[in-house]
């Protein structure tokens, strides 16, 4: 078994209170992508698969309700 004391991480002395862990190396204000532009074709690839999805939801559901209304006017029409 491990004790508490392997978990623990020392941090420098020399942080500011307002930050009291450090960050990755290099960190500032830089992009996380290669550029704006990727991270935009990104998004906008995310939103096109996001409307498709969303419009293949509506056509399931539209679809379990017409079968619904078919099943109950064929039910009404075997006892009429």
């Amino acid at each position: 078994m491990y004790s508490s004391s392997e978990h623990l991480q020392v941090l420098p002395d020399d942080l500011p209170a307002s930050e009291p862990y450090p960050g990755p190396i290099g960190s500032g204000n830089a992009p996380l992508c290669g550029t704006y532009s990727e991270a935009e074709a990104v998004l906008r690839d995310v939103q096109r698969t996001r409307a498709n999805l969303e419009a293949n939801l509506d056509v399931i559901l539209r679809s379990k309700s017409d079968l619904d209304v078919y099943g109950l006017i064929d039910q009404l029409a075997k006892e009429g």
